[in-house]
């Protein structure tokens, strides 16, 4: 009797023990979660833990087809763990392999899965932006043609008003010229009269 009782104590350790490890060291969050939709550029991945995790923790990043994602590296930070990428995930499912030595010395492994799924819109902007400045520039080569003419217009209609009174000041010049000389003859013819009339009178 005592014997089935101890061996029913140690099989209930046996299966208690790990459970209670692994909730003392488990996964509290990450950055992505779980099945979580990223649609932004993913360069780093933050896995927190419940307690201090050793320095030999690490984790891997499996694409869809099973494969290792290379370049990335593995940073231990008390109870977390930082994965950095020189360049963001391209669209697809992965994987996240993590594997952690906790406190109590025990090993724990598990892992889980989210997407990348960032719009095809914004690459297509940034394909259409180097034609908009094409167009732009090509604008001022068509307008400038148009305002070097428009001078040359205004400089002759300036010109002909100029030489329009050039000729009304001749013309009123000598307009002016023949009452005056008109008048000195009259004088002198009246001179002449006068100076006539008094060396006959004298005589």
């Amino acid at each position: 009797m005592k014997k089935s009782m101890i061996f029913c104590i140690a099989l209930i350790f046996t299966l208690i023990l790990p459970t209670t490890i692994f909730a003392h060291t488990g996964l509290k969050d990450s950055t992505p979660s779980s099945k979580e939709v990223v649609t932004t550029e993913l360069k780093e991945i933050t896995l927190n833990f419940k307690t201090t995790i050793g320095e030999l923790s690490s984790f891997d990043i499996l694409d869809a087809s099973n494969q290792k994602v290379d370049s990335l590296k593995v940073t231990v930070q008390d109870k977390s763990m930082v994965g950095t990428l020189p360049e963001a995930l391209p669209n697809g499912e992965y994987t996240v392999n993590w594997k952690i030595l906790g406190e109590d010395g025990h090993v724990v492994k598990n892992s889980y899965s989210f997407t990348v799924k960032m719009p095809e819109v914004k690459q297509e902007d940034k394909t259409a932006k180097p034609d908009n400045t094409k167009q732009e520039a090509k604008q001022p080569e068509q307008v400038t043609p148009d305002k070097g003419s428009n001078p040359q217009d205004d400089t002759t209609s300036v010109t002909e008003p100029v030489k329009d009174e050039t000729k009304v000041t001749d013309e009123s010049s000598s307009n002016m010229l023949l009452p005056v000389g008109i008048g000195a003859v009259v004088v002198l013819l009246l001179l002449v009269v006068y100076l006539m009339s008094r060396k006959n009178r004298r005589k």
